[in-house]
């Protein structure tokens, strides 16, 4: 999705924002808060899945369906932590996990990563772990791109019983290409290399490596169709975007809406790409509020 991520890779391993530059970063949507802590409960549970160690913890676990939270490029489930909170909190049964790569979630040195990839892989490991038979998928940016592709896979789709897109994109184009010269990019990005070698991921993994594959996959993908994305059951889907995103950009979730009919459009104010972080109340509450709206089964 970040075009320019190959030529920041090396910038971020060195930058920190200084004083001076936080000072100039007054509004709340220019700012990356902290990574949130682990959710009560944590374990470091990983499960051999097509041919790669994937994490998964679920909390409050009940015979209700299941949240799937799926996080972002370069990120991992920890950036959903907060909003996970709340639900729990409201009740909710949640799981989350780490991407394909991501988080502590291995890959193999020859993964070429697709979005269909990483939502087969979480299917997959969904399945194995007896969660289910229907999930709530949840995904935000890499991760709503990947429930996109769900959305269109004519297996998964029966097991999704509602869709919950932010942040979400149909083509590469729809990003921006400038968003790798924010101050909150590097911050992400520069975390993110900090982040990646305290895992304690199998043999082989490598941010720099890592991190090329993830700008591969977001430069050449995804590519779908507009009658793809027609064919998507909307009247279970949510499109959300943020109206300071400085990733996507702000024409892609409406035009999204109007290519999954039915579907329903929110639009989140005074936050960027990195909402779940910057508000998650407000996250969750949109979340929440796509949650209680019937589906044409019920």
């Amino acid at each position: 999705m970040w075009k320019l991520l190959y030529f920041w890779l090396g910038l971020c391993a060195l930058a920190h924002s200084s004083p001076a530059v936080l000072e100039k970063r007054q509004n709340p949507w220019e700012i990356l808060p902290p990574t949130p802590a682990e959710v009560e409960g944590f374990v470091d549970t990983r499960f051999l899945v097509d041919g790669v160690y994937q994490w998964i913890n679920q909390y409050n676990p009940s015979p209700q369906v299941p949240l799937v939270f799926l996080h972002g490029g370069l990120g991992d489930h920890r950036y959903w932590a907060d909003v996970a909170r709340l639900a729990i909190k409201a009740g909710y049964h949640v799981v989350l996990v780490d991407l394909r790569g991501h988080g502590r979630t291995d890959y193999l040195k020859d993964d070429k990563f697709t979005y269909e990839l990483y939502i087969k892989n979480v299917f997959d490991l969904l399945n194995d772990r007896g969660l289910g038979p229907d999930y709530v998928m949840i995904g935000w940016s890499d991760g709503a791109a990947s429930v996109l592709a769900g959305l269109i896979d004519p297996v998964i789709k029966r097991r999704i019983y509602k869709a919950f897109i932010f942040a979400g994109f149909q083509k590469p184009s729809d990003t921006n290409p400038t968003f790798s010269s924010t101050p909150i990019f590097k911050d992400f990005v520069s975390r993110c290399r900090n982040d990646y070698p305290t895992f304690g991921k199998r043999g082989g993994q490598n941010f720099d490596e890592f991190a090329a594959k993830v700008a591969e996959l977001e430069k050449n993908y995804p590519q779908f169709t507009d009658d793809q994305l027609r064919s998507i059951d909307g009247g279970r889907v949510t499109i959300c975007g943020a109206d300071r995103d400085e990733a996507v950009n702000l024409d892609v979730a409406p035009r999204l809406h109007g290519l999954i009919k039915y579907s329903t459009l929110t639009i989140l104010k005074d936050v960027s790409h990195f909402a779940p972080v910057q508000n998650p109340q407000l996250v969750w509450d949109a979340i929440l509020a796509f949650l209680k709206v019937p589906t044409a089964v019920e």
